[in-house]
């Protein structure tokens, strides 16, 4: 029916988000459109914790404040669950969505505070290139907010992640690992000839 198809329509952007990153344009299409009622038209069904969760990404990728707020009330009472998909994927805990919206609206506090639940989780379930993702992002918000200390501990998580990612063909992960290494160390990741030595070392 009717209702089937918009479901339909809704599920096909929210894939799309998925897909999309590193597409900003495209990105920021669909989330418009996901956004236009507050994210209430995304069926609350067996994929809606999957569907928010990919929203929550784009919107922090979009840096998109005024949206993170929403999208932290709707992530916040299923926080300490785990995103799976049966037969399809485990896209990790809650808390790391969390952590990318509350960076995006500046709260690093609270992003540190749910990237460490992240990292706590993935480790107790021996998820290790889960972990990596939230190193990543850990890493990226400490060299946003700059505190004392922060650089330090942004290169060390960088660091971490680069050992798992890496040598698992984590590409993604490996890149924004390496920007951020390479930030935290103060080199310029244009030097492709120092970039091979960061990793290395």
């Amino acid at each position: 029916g009717a209702g089937d198809r918009r479901d339909e329509d809704i599920r096909r952007q929210t894939e799309i988000l998925g897909q999309v990153f590193g597409r900003e344009d495209d990105a920021r299409r669909e989330f418009e459109l996901l956004a236009a009622d507050d994210f209430a038209s995304i069926p609350v069904d067996a994929l809606w914790l999957l569907s928010l969760c990919y929203v929550a990404e784009a919107c922090a990728i979009l840096c998109d404040a005024k949206r993170a707020e929403r999208l932290y009330g709707l992530l916040l009472p299923p926080a300490k669950r785990n995103v799976v998909v049966v037969n399809a994927a485990v896209n990790g805990p809650v808390e790391r969505y969390l952590g990318k919206l509350a960076a995006t609206l500046g709260r690093y506090d609270d992003a540190a505070r749910h990237f460490e639940a992240a990292i706590d989780f993935d480790r107790g379930l021996g998820a290790r290139p889960l972990q990596a993702r939230v190193q990543v992002d850990y890493a990226r918000m400490l060299l946003d907010r700059a505190a004392p200390g922060d650089r330090e501990g942004a290169l060390r998580l960088a660091n971490e992640a680069l050992a798992v990612a890496h040598p698992l063909g984590m590409k993604l992960v490996t890149e924004r690992a390496l920007a951020a290494k390479l930030e935290a160390q103060g080199i310029d990741g244009s030097d492709t000839r120092r970039s091979v030595y960061a990793v290395a070392t």
